[in-house]
């Protein structure tokens, strides 16, 4: 009997039937077709629940956890493909197992990492009940909540921060030494960041590379509605990164006529020096934004 339950997003498969209690998932290529996986499959009989035969159980958690070239388990593969009821046969035969759901393919990629990436957040909600460990990395040191603040996925993150395993993720650094929040506002999505800050990320928060925090980011990437934003939620506007420079600093450097003027009218101290003993004022590339200071006391 065929089956199309799942698609496999390596190329064009299909399901055939095996018994006692398998489907064998076929992929075809333009080389011919090879096996990849042996599915569980079980089919109840009429008015009875479905079961799990003692003498199978073992053979299907091997091929449950079975890892093909790419590292992709059935699991990362049912996700991508978001087929539901596969998943939750597979997790259930995982949690039988006592084996966790946090297997990595060779990029590094949980189920849950690809859920979020597949834009599935009900995906990701089944994963997070099924404790999957959403403070895992990538191979870009990236948990789910990183992925989310990338690809823009308000949905999955809204999910991720319902679980309180949420919490332990919030200022994780990926490896280019962004949290969530960093990413948040380095992609423009304010909405994420708000977000973020309700759930208790840190506002003023320093980036592992440079020291910057959010606001210098935002006033890096021009980005006025977040520099407005990051400030009516209090943010330090007088942060100073590892070499000493205050978003203020960096408006002026950039010739932001604008974002130096709010920052001025927000508290920023235009006496601050860097490491290289300049004030704001001194690093201003564009006339336009000397005139800011004439009336500041502490412009030298």
């Amino acid at each position: 009997m065929l089956h199309t339950a799942a698609l496999c997003f390596k190329s064009t498969c299909l399901l055939f039937s095996l018994p006692p209690g398998f489907l064998i998932l076929t992929c075809f290529s333009c080389s011919g077709h090879y096996p990849v996986y042996y599915m569980p499959h079980v089919v109840p009989e009429p008015h009875h629940p479905p079961a799990l035969q003692p003498e199978n159980l073992l053979a299907e958690i091997s091929l449950a956890t079975h890892q093909d070239e790419d590292g992709d388990t059935a699991l990362h593969i049912a996700v991508v493909q978001g087929e539901m009821s596969i998943v939750c046969k597979l997790i259930r035969l995982l949690l039988l197992a006592h084996k966790g759901l946090d297997i990595h393919n060779n990029l590094r990629q949980t189920p849950l990492h690809l859920a979020v990436i597949t834009k599935q957040s009900n995906m990701v909600d089944v994963l997070l009940q099924a404790r999957a460990d959403p403070s895992v990395l990538d191979r870009h040191g990236q948990t789910a909540i990183h992925l989310c603040c990338e690809y823009d996925q308000r949905e999955c993150l809204s999910v991720l921060l319902s679980f309180p395993s949420f919490s332990s993720c919030l200022e994780i650094r990926n490896f280019e030494g962004l949290s969530p929040l960093h990413l948040a506002v380095l992609h423009g999505h304010q909405d994420l960041a708000k977000m973020l800050l309700d759930a208790g990320a840190d506002i003023n928060a320093m980036d592992v590379k440079s020291g910057q925090s959010p606001l210098m980011h935002a006033v890096e990437s021009n980005n006025a509605d977040l520099v407005h934003f990051l400030i009516e939620n209090r943010c330090d506007v007088n942060s100073q990164s590892y070499s000493g420079n205050t978003a203020l600093h960096i408006a002026c450097g950039r010739g932001q006529v604008d974002t130096a003027r709010l920052l001025l009218k927000s508290g920023a101290d235009s006496s601050l020096k860097n490491y290289h003993n300049d004030t704001p004022v001194m690093v201003a590339k564009n006339k336009k934004v000397r005139p800011l200071f004439q009336w500041k006391p502490h412009c030298k």
